[in-house]
């Protein structure tokens, strides 16, 4: 399927960004935490996800704005987080890989392997939120979105990038 025409099935939205049913009322749901950032931005890396990555954060942030009545400013938490991750995902597949023990990464499901690299991003390169900040907020977010137990494995793994991170400050 073409990101055109996906942008364009408006009433699978929801099942395609992996979105909870809004009702029919007009609430305000923009984002005010980090923690609303960081699933708003979730979901449409979920949404480009499925997409192949062929259709922008702005497309699916605009569907969101329309159908979910929400307002993202463009400087947002959010967005960064969509377009760092969306555009390092190489170099963050590259040092995740090494701490996957015994898990090859083909095997992470989309939802693991998304909140993996989001973390690793806020770690690795944006680095303005505390390490145990980080790590807690996406435990948070692996037993919101994740499987089962996601959570315990995706906590072990950014263990060990702090680790690493804190032993290449000491060296």
């Amino acid at each position: 399927m073409s990101s055109e025409s996906f942008l364009k099935m408006q009433p699978d939205l929801n099942a395609a960004a992996g979105l909870a049913c809004v009702s029919e009322a007009k609430r305000d749901l923009t984002p005010k935490g980090r923690r609303d950032h960081r699933s708003l931005a979730f979901q449409v890396l979920y949404a480009m996800d499925c997409l192949n990555y062929e259709s922008s954060a702005q497309q699916h942030l605009s569907l969101y704005e329309e159908y979910f009545y929400l307002k993202v400013e463009q400087d947002s938490f959010a967005i960064q987080l969509v377009n760092s991750v969306a555009a390092n995902q190489a170099a963050l597949k590259e040092k995740l890989e090494p701490l996957l023990e015994n898990w090859p990464y083909q095997r992470l499901d989309t939802g693991t392997r998304l909140l993996l690299h989001m973390a690793a991003w806020e770690l690795i390169y944006y680095q303005k939120t505390p390490f145990k900040a980080v790590i807690d907020e996406y435990v948070e977010l692996a037993k919101a979105f994740g499987e089962a137990d996601s959570y315990r494995f995706i906590n072990g793994v950014l263990d060990k990038i702090v680790a690493g991170l804190a032993q290449d400050q000491t060296s």
